[in-house]
């Protein structure tokens, strides 16, 4: 499901370019200072290629310090930094610039984590080692979509039909129905 949804047309860009904006940071030494500085050391995380949690992980991590970010461009170090570069490694840092400085960037991680957090919580429950049975994952992945529905208003339908496309054809069994039903209905085991 996570994979689906982080290769969806309207998603795979902003996760390239929260990658890139991730790599130029890591890669140049002083823009890695000063967001150090600025996140009071804290890191950003970085996605992994084939982990598509990790992509929820690493838009949550880069929403988380926004703030910081949008701050760290302003500074003085920054600054001092960018007129030293040459152009081409300017054009690139302009890039950086503009993402960060973009609404329409923020807007869109904000709206991704709603979409990917419901389901992550059900992948932590089903990753655990404290294994639930499978009525509760079952519950869990309605609230989770309900959810998802709550946090992304009318765009919810095309989310559901991913996760409804792995679900359908995967997890979503009569015997995993019933499952759920008896654990609702508490009946003692006789």
């Amino acid at each position: 499901m996570l994979k689906d949804i982080a290769n969806d047309p309207s998603i795979k860009p902003l996760i390239q370019k929260s990658q890139e904006l991730t790599c130029f940071i890591y890669n140049h030494g002083w823009a890695l200072s000063i967001m150090r500085t600025e996140t009071q050391n804290g890191e950003l995380v970085r996605p992994a290629i084939t982990r598509f949690a990790t992509n929820f992980f690493a838009l949550d991590s880069i929403l988380t310090h926004q703030a910081d970010l949008k701050w760290m461009t302003n500074t003085r170090g920054w600054a001092e930094n960018y007129m030293k570069l040459n152009r081409k490694d300017r054009e690139k840092t302009n890039v950086v610039v503009g993402l960060i400085d973009s609404q329409t960037y923020w807007r869109n991680i904000a709206g991704v984590t709603a979409i990917f957090g419901p389901l992550v919580k059900v992948l932590r429950m089903v990753d655990s080692d404290d294994k639930a049975e499978m009525g509760h994952i079952y519950e869990a992945m309605d609230r989770a979509k309900f959810m998802i529905k709550k946090n992304v208003g009318k765009g919810y339908k095309k989310c559901w039909q991913m996760i409804d496309k792995r679900w359908n054809n995967q997890l979503h069994q009569d015997i995993h129905a019933a499952d759920k039903l008896f654990l609702e209905s508490q009946v003692p085991i006789c």
